[in-house]
């Protein structure tokens, strides 16, 4: 559950959509003043730099939502967290809408000049962020069990959006008000079948890196992974001694004195034991360091930790595995320049993760996302990362397949293995999968980003005004960041592309 949470989660802050809501308690403002203009950026992109893109003023409320959408009577009603901006809001001009993700709804991304606040700008339109349920602090519940977790799904997600615009920001904004809603990730397929399944409500959507074809072995996702390793300087080279450190490792974990010199080279917190689960996890955890350098590699999030240090990215791990003696020393030199494992210990223990995973408390360390994404996963998406692809096409082996994923839903939740592909068919049939028959969408990917595989192929608008674009060279969710003077033409070009389907649908 690490790796299948860390690899969509760690990513919290870039799936949170903009939403309204009904606020059942005062609204409570807080203001977010960002860094200096880059005056020549902004006019390169059409904006005025007297425009404050950045010193804006973001509000949080709540509101009374609805536990299950599916039920007859009274509801019962929780509240859910929004936060807003409406410094751009004209008379008469659209809302958008950006979905809460698998984690805490972050105001920076209504604070600063993010694509979809730069949008809100030249649209004068106003600005919501809907936190999802079970995830941040709208917690319909005092803990997450599995009881309580079945309320947790995409479908009750997306009517908890509907019920929200219908009740709150039509009725404040204007009946005939244009939403738009917004989403990146699981939160930007969530944007595509909230327009596909609420069209009277939503008019248009974007929706970016969105993986709408669920799957339970994506084993996909490391063959994405070995091509976006290889753009890198040297990086056939690079893929090829990953390979070979993974192949001798492989041959260590099949002796006790190989799992201790495994255990001393990562810096395990525990022994390794000698069980195809345990292995499994070390070796989907060391795959994992790599995995999210591809995903999120040059993302400009260093808006969310202004000082920070840029993260490593494809060219730093290459040279970091090509820089060892041999090819283990390289490959532990990777891990150690994203994990940090030297000071602080890598956890693999599959027993304690297990136990982990199961602590149902508000207050547990995985409360912060990894227990409900993993649940959504077992009982919606797949979405597994196995190595179960061809080794000639991924460089990571063969000991983390597939069953090793489904196992922990077994472990976790006490689901059935053979009941998480009948979810991923039922999530399928119902989303239309690659399928779509939406209309007004825009749809934006990376190809270096290993989810892009999980979305609709690129194509130009048809007859639906449905177009899908694939940006060469970027990753996760690029084009919804702040711009930089480093962003390649066609990470440029996508954000052109979006705004000119916001300037088509307004």
């Amino acid at each position: 559950p690490r790796s299948l949470w860390r690899k969509e989660t760690e990513f919290r802050g870039h799936t949170m959509l903009l939403v309204v809501a009904m606020g059942v308690a005062a609204a409570r403002a807080s203001q977010y003043a960002g860094a200096k203009h880059d005056i020549g950026l902004m006019r390169s992109l059409g904006l005025d730099p007297r425009q404050p893109v950045l010193e804006v003023s973001v509000g949080e409320g709540w509101f009374n939502q609805t536990l299950d959408h599916t039920a007859t009577g009274t509801p019962t009603l929780w509240p859910q967290r929004y936060q807003y901006n409406e410094t751009y809001s004209s008379a008469g001009g659209p809302v958008f809408l950006l979905l809460g993700g698998e984690g805490p709804a972050n105001p920076l991304w209504l604070a600063t000049n993010t694509a979809v606040m730069t949008y809100a700008l030249r649209a004068g339109a106003a600005v919501y962020q809907l936190e999802h349920r079970f995830y941040g602090v709208s917690q319909p519940f005092q803990d997450l069990s599995d009881a309580h977790l079945k309320f947790l799904t995409s479908q009750q997600a997306l009517a908890d959006a509907d019920n929200f615009v219908r009740t709150f920001i039509l009725p404040k904004h204007g009946a005939n008000t244009k939403v738009i809603s917004f989403g990146g990730s699981y939160s930007g397929a969530l944007s595509a079948w909230l327009r596909l399944k609420y069209p009277n409500t939503i008019y248009a959507a974007v929706s970016t890196s969105s993986p709408i074809v669920a799957v339970e072995n994506f084993k996909e996702y490391q063959q994405v992974v070995q091509n976006s390793l290889e753009t890198a300087t040297n990086g056939a080279a690079c893929v090829d001694r990953i390979r070979e450190a993974t192949g001798r490792f492989e041959q260590f974990t099949t002796t006790a004195a190989g799992l201790m010199g495994l255990a001393t080279m990562f810096n395990t917190c525990k022994p390794i034991a000698m069980t195809k689960n345990e292995i499994a996890n070390l070796m989907s955890t060391l795959a994992g360091a790599f995995d999210g350098v591809v995903q999120y590699n040059k993302d400009n999030r260093e808006f969310e930790h202004p000082g920070s240090p840029a993260p490593p990215d494809l060219n730093d791990v290459c040279k970091a595995v090509l820089g060892g003696i041999n090819p283990g020393m390289g490959y532990a030199a990777a891990v150690q320049l994203v994990t940090e494992f030297k000071d602080q210990c890598t956890d693999v223990s599959y027993t304690g993760m297990i136990a982990e995973m199961k602590n149902t408390s508000l207050q547990s360390d995985v409360a912060g996302g990894s227990r409900q994404w993993v649940w959504q996963t077992c009982n919606e998406f797949g979405y597994f990362q196995s190595s179960d692809a061809n080794t000639t096409t991924q460089p990571f082996g063969s000991l983390f397949p597939v069953d090793f994923s489904v196992q922990q839903c077994t472990d976790i939740y006490g689901t059935p293995s053979g009941s998480v592909a009948s979810a991923i068919d039922d999530t399928n049939n119902f989303y239309g999968a690659d399928k779509y028959a939406g209309s007004r969408v825009i749809f934006v990917n990376g190809d270096i980003d290993p989810w892009h595989a999980l979305s609709l192929p690129p194509q130009a608008q048809d007859k639906n005004d449905i177009t899908s674009v694939l940006i060469s060279g970027t990753a996760h969710c690029a084009n919804m960041y702040p711009p930089a003077s480093t962003d390649l033409p066609g990470l440029t070009a996508a954000r052109a592309s979006v705004e000119a389907a916001l300037a088509r649908w307004l």
